[in-house]
């Protein structure tokens, strides 16, 4: 026989129906309301950068939210990708959000985009995120940070971009020598990446 509950959503405060299973009591009237909830409590908001995370990480940098249970599974979802669909809606199939600001972690609205598994390679490859080669399907690593295949940064670039930025150069004008997008310019000039790289220990040479 159902046990059919009745419950007060602990996100949106609305009243809803649902059935107990082996006498569970349920919190939240939806799987998105459990993401919102869940995503709120982890994301740090700044005003003018990238969004932190204080939650759970996956191995490849991501923030994972959790979305609920199906079953006895609990089941997440990548941060960028809640903060996706709850500030813009549901994710259209097929696509893939992607960062403006090519930081993992980051969730802002205004740093993220839609676009296809081509787009997301395309723009990996413009921003020097390509790693590894492929050979028959398979990846192998390379040797050195440096030599990630289609990489178009290196250490030698990043400090370059660095000694221009101290001498006032803009980042439209950057981004144009190197031919890298101004997001790549700007997350180097906040050290988001290549923060290990510093020129005080090398000549400001002319570029």
């Amino acid at each position: 026989m159902n046990n059919i509950k009745e419950g007060s959503c602990k996100y949106c405060k609305l009243k809803f129906q649902y059935e107990s299973l082996r006498g569970k009591s349920r919190i939240y009237c939806s799987w998105q309301c459990t993401m919102k909830n869940n995503y709120e409590k982890n994301v740090v908001k700044n005003e003018h950068t990238c969004w932190g995370w204080s939650g759970m990480k996956s191995t490849h940098g991501y923030g994972n939210v959790r979305r609920g249970k199906v079953k006895t599974t609990t089941k997440y979802i990548m941060a960028h990708r809640a903060s996706w669909i709850i500030h813009f809606g549901e994710i259209p199939l097929k696509m893939n959000v992607l960062h403006k600001c090519d930081t993992p972690l980051c969730s802002r609205p205004d740093h993220l985009f839609l676009g296809t598994h081509q787009t997301n390679m395309r723009d990996m490859r413009q921003k020097g995120r390509m790693k590894g080669t492929f050979v028959k399907g398979h990846k192998t690593k390379p040797k050195s940070k440096d030599k990630w295949y289609w990489s178009k940064i290196n250490s030698d670039k990043a400090r370059q971009i660095k000694i221009l930025l101290k001498n006032g150069i803009t980042a439209a004008i950057i981004s144009k020598k190197f031919d890298i997008s101004k997001d790549v310019v700007y997350c180097i000039n906040k050290g988001i990446t290549w923060k290990h790289i510093t020129i005080e220990d090398h000549n400001e040479k002319s570029i």
